[in-house]
């Protein structure tokens, strides 16, 4: 069963699109030398057709991409050399539209290598059909064609790096927004945060931590990836002792970064943990609400000497500003509830909540009184 166009990726419909284009283009060579009886032009754009046209029926039947486009791209290298030696020199110039679509169709070093051999070849098989002049001169337009597309080729490459890294993060956060947007518990939507950090800072691990009622306390709320021996050191970190990196962060309300945790001052009382559990460098990011308020902070540790880019903050700077909406969200949920379920005045439970507990007690005597 064929997959239906709509329902393809954009790879697969280029390559379609390439291939029908090419087969339209050379049909009309195609019967032109059969209706001039030139049996090996004939024979020429008969191969290069059906090669095409085996690529097309292979790419729509099974989905292949990268096998046919390889395919593709030696057949169109190997069709034109055998064109160029039955024909001669007539068909040099389709290599440039050759050496531009290997830059799409094969890895860049291995397009890079056979347009080398392409241009080599071809020079070699025809150098005795142009000038002194001509041939230099030709063989120098597919050297400059291939240069100026390997060029165009690695900055593509690139913008695609960047638009998948962007697509990724803005599908983390759409992802984590769902679970603040569905009311899913703080632990949960923290935890997805940390996971969305490590996936994007290679190596990393990270930890969440915030501040308890009294303002006193840092309490760890988030961190899958760290040991626990040193998940216990970090529980309930007193901010007035000034251990570690999160503590300053909070005190201060700004990033706070440690290239050497075994040379910190501040990491002198943690320093065999963090050596226990391979952390060598880290940075805090302070989370701080819309009011300036300071609600916790983000922990990002490497075993390495490390100094975050300007792209790495830039990264955790959007997580903290979803871990930010969660915890406020999470809060304004906590009064919510609180409001709905006591007395303002006497903050006792009210008749709601009364009402509840004994729906939920009667409920559960039920279900003693059935089994």
């Amino acid at each position: 069963m064929t997959v239906k166009i709509k329902d393809r990726t954009i790879e697969e419909k280029i390559l379609l699109a390439v291939t029908v284009v090419a087969i339209l283009i050379l049909s009309p060579f195609l019967i032109k030398s059969v209706f001039e009886h030139n049996h090996l032009r004939t024979l020429v754009d008969l191969i290069a057709v059906g090669g095409i046209s085996v690529i097309f029926i292979g790419v729509w039947f099974t989905s292949r991409v990268k096998l046919f486009s390889g395919l593709l791209a030696i057949i169109a290298h190997v069709n034109i050399l055998f064109g160029i030696y039955i024909v001669g020199s007539d068909l040099i110039f389709w290599l440039f539209p050759i050496i531009i679509a290997s830059f799409y169709l094969l890895p860049t070093f291995i397009a890079c290598l056979l347009n080398a051999l392409l241009i080599s070849i071809a020079g070699v098989l025809t150098y005795q059909q142009f000038d002194e002049f001509s041939l230099p001169l030709i063989l120098a337009s597919l050297v400059v064609t291939g240069i100026f597309s390997l060029i165009f080729s690695i900055f593509m490459q690139r913008k695609n790096r960047q638009l998948s890294e962007k697509d990724k993060i803005s599908q983390l956060r759409n992802n984590i927004l769902e679970l603040i947007a569905s009311s899913s518990k703080l632990s949960k939507v923290l935890s997805a945060v940390v996971e969305g950090i490590e996936n994007e800072l290679p190596r990393a691990m990270c930890s969440i931590s915030l501040l308890d009622d009294t303002g006193k306390q840092l309490r760890l709320a988030a961190a899958p990836s760290l040991p626990a021996f040193y998940n216990e050191a970090i529980d309930m970190v007193n901010i007035a002792d000034g251990t570690g990196t999160c503590t300053q962060s909070v005190t201060l309300g700004k990033r706070i970064i440690v290239a050497d945790i075994a040379r910190h001052p501040n990491w002198l009382p943690l320093a065999h943990l963090a050596n226990q559990a391979k952390l060598v460098s880290c940075w805090s990011e302070p989370i701080i609400c819309h009011h300036g308020n300071v609600l916790g902070t983000i922990a990002i540790y490497f075993d390495r000497l490390s100094k975050p880019t300007d792209n790495e903050i830039n990264l955790v700077e959007q997580f903290v500003n979803l871990t930010r909406i969660a915890i406020e969200r999470d809060k304004a949920d906590n009064i919510i509830w609180h409001q709905a379920n006591f007395d303002n005045l006497t903050n006792l439970p009210n008749r709601h909540l009364l009402h509840e507990h004994l729906t939920n007690a009667m409920i559960m005597q039920s279900a003693i009184k059935s089994n």
